[in-house]
């Protein structure tokens, strides 16, 4: 398999965006169910479920990769081709044509409807034609648009389609996340298949199709049916010489599945003369119907794509669309931060000021608990300040002295002894010995009947056990709690705020800098140390508040404080305890295991017949092929 490494056989949509190619007449067919799955699954270890606790990953991947080709490309010509579940004539054909099919997942047939609601917003047009398969109308489309020398663009992830390509028709396969898309023309398919166009089907037809239950050759996979093709040309060229292949075990699999070998091959062949009352000129993307979207995001809760919608004003350039209704933009919410918002931040230097916080905190139901490192790993950095927040808009930092700053007098015991005198502070980081602190608040840190709250609380609750305090009474983390409302949102304390307020937090780069003015953490003054960590302190006091209404209205509430709230704690009691390894155990089976692995590599070379790279399918199907 070596196909000609041609360097413009695949393309690639870099940014900023340019048109694939300059023919003046483009036309976009989108394989609708290949790119819902694919945008189904391309969430599937993460799905995007909205507070009502419906999956919509389906739609917003297929409604991004819509979006992307309408903007970038300003398609001439487009269209979105469904199957449909009426039989068609490969079922007649072959009764088991897709029997051992999954069923669609649930979560995501309930979602097909609305996406093609949402492309027939979009006015783009949507084709369904009962009896052929979505391949099958995009292919006749495609060979009509080639006669006019229209350039047709297959997009879909569907290695079937690389039959048809021709210098009039290619495939656009939608890049993954953060990719860009790719364009296969006919160089690419010799190169990631490694036969031309025309010679796809015979490859099919030996290997079968899983997934579509076409059964093909038994026993023969890519490996094999390449080179076959490769080599003889064609399924009819290799039946012709069917004798004269040496291995003996592929000819009689070839030869005892002959009428299997066509059969396949009739049912992976795109059908291009599909009788579709359809003229391609006039499949055009229209002016869309910005509230029927807007409307639509809103419910999916796509919120950055509905205040898209809302706010666009009409001009003719947005995807190159006619007829464009103008629409007022949509008012965006008054955002506020520390300069514009009301609050007050108290920074706690002295014992007096201590005794008086740890006399509130005491006697409150309950507080924000945030804890200021030097660095991210909560069990083995050090302590910098610590964040209290008892109600809306009002927080206290106390910064707390760098250890290496106490006074050696105060080493040992933090938690028995008696409050040292007044010590020199630390030049770089002012405030109260971290011994002093921890003798006030360890009481009402570890006090169960005073409930915490706390952005990621389990980091707090470590970094606080690695100086001896173990944080009783975790209650609320907005972090827990919101993915319990928006799984597919994002859960940093700077957005939520920005989500449930329009606030916008202090940045962490605006308090070290960035480049070469950056600072470490512990060296920034302690004025604006205050203004950081009482405003986070501050944010997570009011998203609880906010948080724990929308979790009470979806029914949700008892979820968390039963459930997931409880288990931070144990969460962070494990983390700090840590896992015991038996390292000589360990050490003893890492061997075993090689000597096991190498007997089986003598086996492997054994029955192959010699050696070869047993991590590449290629040189295997090599070393078997030729033997």
């Amino acid at each position: 398999m070596n196909p000609d490494n041609s360097t413009n056989s695949i393309q690639t949509l870099r940014k900023p965006a340019q048109r694939f190619d300059q023919n003046p007449e483009r036309l976009f067919l989108l394989d609708g169910m290949a790119l819902a799955y694919r945008a189904y699954y391309a969430f599937i270890s993460r799905p995007l479920i909205n507070s009502k606790g419906v999956n919509t990953s389906a739609i917003y991947g297929f409604t991004t990769a819509l979006m992307r080709i309408l903007e970038d490309e300003k398609p001439e010509h487009i269209a979105v081709v469904f199957d449909t579940k009426t039989p068609t004539f490969r079922h007649a054909m072959f009764k088991d044509y897709k029997a051992t099919r999954q069923k669609m997942p649930e979560d995501m047939a309930g979602q097909m409807n609305l996406l093609k609601d949402v492309v027939r917003a979009f006015h783009v047009p949507v084709i369904e034609e009962p009896g052929y398969e979505a391949d099958d109308v995009i292919g006749t489309l495609a060979r009509v648009a080639e006669k006019e020398k229209v350039v047709t663009y297959m997009v879909t992830g569907d290695k079937d389609f690389m039959q048809l390509i021709t210098p009039f028709i290619k495939i656009l396969r939608p890049g993954k996340a953060g990719e860009d898309a790719e364009v296969v023309d006919e160089q690419g398919v010799l190169q990631k298949f490694g036969v031309k166009p025309e010679q796809v089907t015979d490859v099919l037809g030996l290997i079968g199709d899983k997934s579509d239950n076409v059964p093909g050759v038994p026993g023969i996979g890519e490996k094999t049916a390449i080179p076959l093709i490769q080599k003889y040309g064609s399924m009819e060229e290799l039946y012709e010489h069917v004798g004269e292949i040496p291995q003996k075990g592929l000819r009689e699999k070839l030869i005892n599945n002959r009428e299997l070998a066509f059969l396949s091959k009739k049912l992976v062949t795109i059908h291009t003369d599909v009788a579709v009352r359809i003229d391609f000129h006039g499949l055009k993307a229209n002016t869309p119907d910005t509230s029927a979207l807007v409307k639509y995001f809103g419910e999916l809760e796509f919120r950055s794509l509905a205040n898209k919608f809302a706010g666009i004003v009409s001009t003719k350039t947005e995807y190159g669309l006619k007829n464009t209704e103008a629409l007022t933009p949509a008012q965006p919410q008054s955002i506020t931060d520390i300069n514009s918002d009301e609050h007050v931040y108290h920074c706690v230097t002295s014992p007096n000021e201590l005794d008086l916080l740890a006399k509130k905190l005491g006697a409150s139901d309950s507080f924000v608990l945030h804890v200021a490192l030097r660095d991210r790993d909560p069990l083995r950095t050090e302590v910098i300040g610590i964040a209290f927040a008892l109600q809306e808009r009002e927080a206290y930092y106390i910064p707390v002295q760098s250890e290496s700053g106490v006074h050696e007098s105060t080493a040992g015991d933090l938690f028995s002894i008696s409050i040292p005198e007044p010590l020199t502070p630390n030049p770089t980081h002012a405030g109260i010995p971290l011994n002093v602190v921890f003798l006030k608040l360890k009481p009402i840190l570890e006090n169960p009947s005073i409930k915490k709250i706390g952005q990621n609380i389990k980091c707090d609750m470590l970094a606080l056990h690695a100086h001896g305090v173990d944080v009783q009474g975790a209650a609320f983390d907005p972090m827990v709690a919101n993915y319990i409302l928006r799984a597919d949102g994002q859960h940093t304390l700077e957005a939520m705020a920005m989500e449930h307020f329009s606030y916008r937090l202090m940045s962490y780069e605006e308090v070290v800098g960035k480049g070469k003015s950056q600072r470490q953490i512990a060296d920034v003054p302690v004025e604006l140390l205050t203004n950081y960590y009482a405003q986070q302190a501050d944010a997570a006091f009011r998203l609880c508040g906010a948080q724990r209404k929308k979790l009470a209205d979806l029914e949700q509430l008892k979820l968390c404080e039963e459930l997931e709230f409880p288990l931070v704690s144990v969460l962070a009691r494990m983390e700090a305890a840590g896992v015991t390894l038996d390292v000589e155990y360990l050490a003893t089976m890492s061997k075993e295991l090689e000597r096991q692995i190498d007997n089986l590599v003598k086996e492997i070379y054994r029955d192959a017949g010699g050696q070869f790279n047993i991590n590449s399918t290629q040189q295997l199907g090599d070393v078997l092929f030729n033997k």
